[in-house]
C-alpha cells in the first residue's frame, strides 16, 4: 500500500520517518521495475543512512540500511584560449567545502562538438586523410585521461579550428563521480567580426572622414592591426585593397613632433584613422577587420557616411609636467573644420590655486564686486555676481597663430614659471582650447580633465620603489606571501607630491610563474602611502609599506609568484617598476628531526640530524649549523652531518640546525654539549 523512508540527521543518529509515499502516487524508471524519488533539500557535502521499506496491509518490511553522500558536482569549467586555433585550456576551481569523503580522487575533462565550423564541408584529420562531417562528430567526442588532484586546468587540444565545444569536468570522488555543469565555446584564432566603424565628426573635415573603431574579440590572439575598406562614392564597387591613407602613430605615447606613422595594418593600438583626398558632397562607404597572428577576422558591415561636418573644438589635455620649474605640456586635438582650414588656436589656464580667504572680495573694471566661495582643494563652487567681474581665480590666454598657407599644427604647447608667474611647482591647472579659421573663432571648449590622463598638477613622475622583498617579520604561512618595501615618505619620491595629502599610491603587481593559461602580469593591489591619523588628533600616518597577497587556491601552494611594484601620485603619474622579486609561495621547513651532537676524532665538534617532516611544499636545498652562537656555516642538502670548522669557546655550548628552503631559513633544531 505504499512505502517508507527513514533518514538520520547526518550525525549518526537515529534513523526517522522523512517521508510515506502511497503506492499509487511513485514514479518509476523506463524499464517500470525501480521506484524513483528525488530527497530534498538535504544539506551538502553530507554523509546520510537511509531505509526504505514497504508497507503492507499486515506489516512493514526490514529492509536493509544504505548509505549516500550529499557531494557538491565540479565547478563550471572556464574556456581560456591558448595560442592556436585547435587547442583551448579548461580550467576550473577546487571544489567549495569539500569533507573529507568528497574530496575529489581525480578528475577527467569531457569535450563534446556541438556545430561544426561555418561552411563546413571537409577536415583535414590525421596523416592526411579527409574526413566527413558524420565521421568528425564521432571522432571529436573526446575524454581525457585521469587527471590528479592537483591538476586544475587541462590542454584540450586536437580541436577544429572554428568549431563550437562544450565542456565538462567530471571529479571521481569514493561513491563514485559527479558532473559540472557545461560551458560552451569557440575554438578559433582569428578575430571576430568588428561593428561597423564609426564616423567620428570631431576629427572629419570637409575632405576627409574620420572613422573610428573597438577591438573585436581576438579570440585569444594578439591584435597585430586593422584594414579600412572603401568604395569610391555613390553607386560604385567595394575596393578589394585596403585604404592606403588609413595611418596612425606608432608609438600611442608620443608627445613630441614629428611622430612616425604607419599604415593601421602595422599599428596594434590603432582605434581609427582619417581617410583623405575625397570629394565633397559625396557618401562613401566603409568596412573594416581586425588581423591577429592567426589571420584576417570577417570584414564587418558597410557603414555609409558623408562628406562635411560642423565646428567642434576637443577639450586640450595635460600630457605631462614636471615638478621643477612647473613645466607643463599641453595637447589638444585637430579642429574639426567647416569648409575652411582652422589655421590658429587659443589656449586658456587657469591657476586652481585656492584663494588665501574662502571669502574673496574683487574690484572689476566697472568698480563693482564679485563675492567668492571656494572649497579648499580650488575647486570654485559658487559666485554671487554684483556687476560685471574678472575671473576669480589668475588666467591667461596664448595664441599660436597660423595661416591658410602654414596653419599651426603642432597641437601641442610648453610652458613653465617663465612662461607664467603663477606657474608653481605642485600647483593645480586646467585649460581650454579655440580655434581659429577665416571664418573665425570657434567656442572655447570644455575644460581639460582633472581626472584623466592627469589631474592638472604640476607634478613629475614619482621615484622607482626599491628594495621589494619578501617580509621576513611576519609568520611565514602556505599559499600566502607577505611582502614588504621601502616606503614612500618625502616630496622627492612621490614626483614633488605631499603624500599626506593621501593621493599617493602603491600599486603591487603579481603573476604565477611560469605562466600558464591566461595569467600575466596584473595589479594585485593599490593601497595609500598614509592615512587619517586613527585618533584624529593629528596629520596624516604613514601606512606600514608592507602587504599579504594570498595566491592560493588560484595556484598550488608548491607555485612561485613574481611580484613587482610601482607608485603614483595625484597627477595619475606612475614610477617606472621596480626590481622584480621572484618568491615561492611554500611556507618554511620543520624542524630537522634527531639532532645529535659529538666531537668527531678531530677533535671538532661534528652534528648529525635527520631529514625534516615537512620540507614546506618546497624543496630543502641546504642545511645551517652552529654552536655557540657563531657564524651559520653552510651545509649542502645531501648531506645530514656536518663538522664545524671552529669550536666555541668552552662551556655549555648551545647547538642548532635549521633546513633552508625556497622561502628562507626554517626553525632550529638544538641541544647542547660541553666544550672542555
Amino acid at each position: 500500500i505504499g512505502y517508507n523512508i527513514y533518514i538520520d540527521n547526518a550525525l549518526g543518529g537515529e534513523l526517522t520517518l522523512l517521508k510515506h509515499l502511497a503506492a499509487n502516487d511513485i514514479a518509476t524508471d523506463e524499464t517500470n521495475e525501480s521506484v524513483v524519488f528525488s530527497l530534498s533539500p538535504l544539506e551538502a557535502e553530507k554523509h546520510y543512512r537511509l531505509r526504505v521499506t514497504a508497507v503492507t496491509p499486515a506489516a512493514e518490511s526490514n529492509s536493509g540500511i544504505f548509505e549516500v553522500e550529499t557531494c557538491r558536482i565540479p565547478s563550471t569549467p572556464e574556456i581560456i584560449g591558448l595560442p592556436t586555433a585547435t587547442a583551448v585550456w579548461i580550467q576550473w576551481d577546487l571544489p567549495h567545502g569539500a569533507t573529507t569523503f568528497c574530496n575529489p580522487m581525480g578528475y577527467q575533462v569531457i569535450a563534446e562538438l556541438l556545430y561544426p565550423p561555418p561552411g563546413w564541408d571537409e577536415f583535414e584529420g590525421p596523416n592526411g586523410t579527409n574526413m566527413t562531417l558524420n565521421e568528425s562528430f564521432e571522432m571529436w567526442t573526446n575524454t581525457s585521461e585521469m587527471l590528479g588532484t592537483l591538476n586544475l586546468g587541462y590542454d584540450m587540444g586536437g580541436l577544429i579550428p572554428l568549431a563550437t565545444y562544450r565542456f565538462k569536468v567530471r571529479s571521481h570522488i569514493a561513491s563514485g563521480t559527479r558532473d559540472s555543469a557545461w560551458s560552451t565555446g569557440l575554438a578559433a584564432g582569428s578575430p571576430s567580426q568588428m561593428r561597423p566603424p564609426k564616423h567620428d565628426l570631431d576629427y572629419s573635415s570637409v575632405s576627409s572622414i574620420y572613422l573610428s573603431w573597438k577591438e573585436p574579440n581576438m579570440n585569444y590572439g594578439t591584435v597585430e592591426g586593422y584594414q579600412l575598406f572603401r568604395d569610391d562614392g555613390t553607386g560604385t564597387e567595394m575596393r578589394t585593397q585596403p585604404e592606403g591613407s588609413c595611418i596612425a602613430a606608432v608609438e600611442p605615447t608620443c608627445t613630441r613632433q614629428p611622430c612616425e606613422f604607419k599604415s593601421v595594418q602595422q599599428v596594434p593600438h590603432a582605434a581609427g584613422c582619417s581617410v583623405s583626398g575625397l570629394k565633397t558632397d559625396t557618401f562613401y562607404r566603409f568596412r573594416v577587420r581586425a588581423i591577429n597572428q592567426y589571420g584576417f577576422g570577417p570584414v564587418s558591415e558597410a557603414v555609409e557616411v558623408p562628406i562635411g561636418t560642423v565646428p567642434a573644438v576637443k577639450p586640450p589635455w595635460l600630457a605631462s609636467a614636471v615638478f621643477e620649474n612647473c613645466s607643463t605640456t599641453w595637447r589638444w586635438y585637430p579642429a574639426v573644420e567647416n569648409g575652411r582650414i582652422a589655421h590658429s588656436y587659443e589656449l586658456k589656464l587657469q591657476s586652481l590655486t585656492p584663494p588665501t580667504t574662502t571669502t574673496t572680495t574683487i574690484t572689476t573694471t566697472s568698480t563693482t564686486t564679485t563675492e567668492v566661495n571656494a572649497t579648499a582643494d580650488g575647486e570654485p563652487t559658487h559666485y554671487v555676481i554684483l556687476g560685471e567681474a574678472e575671473a576669480v581665480y589668475p588666467e591667461v590666454v596664448w595664441a599660436l597663430d597660423g595661416n591658410n598657407s602654414k596653419p599651426f599644427v603642432a597641437m601641442e604647447v610648453t610652458l613653465n614659471e617663465n612662461s607664467w608667474s603663477e606657474f608653481i611647482p605642485g600647483g593645480r591647472y586646467r585649460a581650454q582650447v579655440r580655434a581659429k579659421s577665416d571664418i573665425g573663432l570657434s567656442d572655447w571648449s570644455e575644460w581639460s580633465s582633472l581626472t584623466v590622463p592627469t589631474a592638472g598638477y604640476c607634478l613629475s613622475k614619482p621615484s622607482v620603489v626599491t628594495r621589494l622583498r619578501r617580509d621576513t617579520a611576519q609568520l611565514v604561512r602556505a599559499g600566502r606571501v607577505m611582502l614588504a618595501w621601502d616606503p614612500v615618505t618625502s616630496l622627492e619620491q612621490a614626483g614633488g607630491d605631499d603624500p599626506e595629502k593621501l593621493g599617493v599610491i602603491y600599486d603591487i603587481w603579481g603573476k604565477p610563474t611560469p605562466e600558464f593559461g591566461n595569467t600575466s602580469w596584473r595589479s594585485m593591489l593599490q593601497i595609500a602611502t598614509h592615512q587619517v591619523d586613527p585618533l584624529g588628533v593629528g596629520p596624516p600616518v604613514p601606512v606600514p609599506a608592507a602587504v599579504m597577497i594570498d595566491t592560493y587556491p588560484e595556484t598550488a601552494v608548491t607555485a612561485f609568484w613574481a611580484f613587482k611594484i610601482r607608485v603614483k601620485n595625484r597627477n595619475e603619474a606612475y614610477s617606472d617598476f621596480g626590481e622584480e622579486v621572484l618568491l615561492s609561495t611554500g611556507q618554511l621547513a620543520s624542524v630537522p628531526r634527531s639532532l645529535s651532537v659529538y666531537f668527531a676524532t678531530s677533535g671538532r665538534i661534528e652534528l648529525s640530524w635527520k631529514i625534516p617532516e615537512a620540507n614546506g611544499y618546497t624543496p630543502i636545498i641546504g642545511y645551517q649549523a652552529r654552536c655557540g652562537g657563531g657564524q651559520w656555516e653552510e651545509v649542502p642538502n645531501t648531506r645530514l652531518t656536518h663538522e664545524l670548522e671552529e669550536n666555541p669557546p668552552s662551556g655549555l655550548a648551545l647547538c642548532e640546525v635549521r633546513a633552508v628552503n625556497n622561502v628562507g631559513p626554517g626553525p632550529s633544531a638544538t641541544t647542547a654539549i660541553d666544550v672542555l
